[in-house]
């Protein structure tokens, strides 16, 4: 179980949309459950104190302002899109979508709006973006075209993780203008995942084939960014100051089966490349408590410079 669920957390695969605006650092987001779910969204502070639990829920998202948290919960047996205020009150369901699944929430810059990945059952997901209040949806890619979208900092774009769906060719990590024209492929690859443009919008952070690695807007690699080598694919994620990066860490490794590990913990380091190994510093401690715990998907707050 616990080997299963390091997968399942680390790659909450559709659900995670990622990228961080532009600010000071604030705290951080991320999902958490003990060796088996339910799944709780935590924010906690980036040197691990203040460690607060918000209730259920993955894939959390911030407004550009840092005020809202966007979210991914299951509620009357539909996955639907919530946002609550950065201290879990103020909780508003944004979709009730029957029959569909709903993941990938992200705010865009004015916070009006939000784009997401809705999967009809049995059908592939489509990327679009809906009004705050749930109304208004527009598909912005052909169905099966991709997931895991998010905005650049300036709202124009939105890279998203390509699918095989629409042919072999199709994959990798593609980006797009935010009336969904102009799609172009950055770079090809068959299992990139959870693209994070860097606040400046100028770099875009990616896991390839669990490689944590940095492309420029042309698509070329700028380099390898710190973070673990892990058998799955797994999201990091900017400060808003771009100095640091925000990833998830596995321990205890199982000997016999290298795929199973007891527990993971959130990090950070700094952004320089092609560095390894590089210096870490550790957020959550759960490698500290005996009864272990998945913490994934790191998101930073953006606060008001000043």
């Amino acid at each position: 179980m616990a080997g299963c669920l390091a997968a399942a957390a680390l790659t909450s695969s559709a659900s995670t949309a990622l990228a961080t605006y532009p600010g000071a650092n604030g705290r951080i987001a991320y999902e958490f459950a003990w060796r088996s779910p339910p799944i709780h969204i935590h924010t906690v502070l980036p040197n691990g104190a203040d460690d607060r639990d918000l209730g259920l829920g993955n894939a959390p998202a911030w407004s550009a302002n840092g005020k809202r948290i966007a979210f991914v919960r299951s509620a009357d047996g539909q996955t639907d899109i919530f946002a609550m205020d950065a201290d879990g009150s103020n909780l508003k369901r944004v979709t009730r979508t029957p029959e569909q699944y709903e993941s990938s929430p992200y705010f865009a810059p004015g916070g009006g709006r939000l784009v997401l990945t809705r999967a009809p059952f049995s059908k592939p997901p489509v990327i679009g973006s809906v009004r705050i209040d749930g109304s208004g949806f527009i598909p912005l890619a052909p169905p099966g075209a991709g997931f895991q979208p998010t905005v650049s900092p300036d709202g124009r774009h939105i890279a998203y993780a390509a699918s095989n769906y629409l042919g072999e060719d199709k994959g990798g990590i593609w980006v797009m203008r935010r009336d969904g024209s102009h799609k172009r492929r950055l770079i090809d690859g068959n299992f990139d995942r959870f693209p994070d443009y860097r606040p400046d919008g100028r770099r875009i952070l990616f896991s390839q084939h669990s490689l944590p690695t940095v492309i420029r807007l042309d698509g070329s690699v700028a380099g390898y960014a710190c973070g673990d080598f892990l058998p799955v694919a797994y999201s990091e994620a900017y400060s808003p100051d771009g100095s640091l990066l925000a990833y998830p860490h596995l321990f205890g490794q199982s000997q016999t089966d290298p795929d199973h590990f007891r527990g993971a913990d959130i990090r950070t380091s700094d952004t320089a490349l092609n560095h390894r190994p590089c210096e870490s510093q550790a957020v959550t401690q759960y490698e500290q408590d005996p009864r272990h715990g998945f913490a994934s998907n790191p998101r930073w707050q953006p606060l008001p410079n000043g």
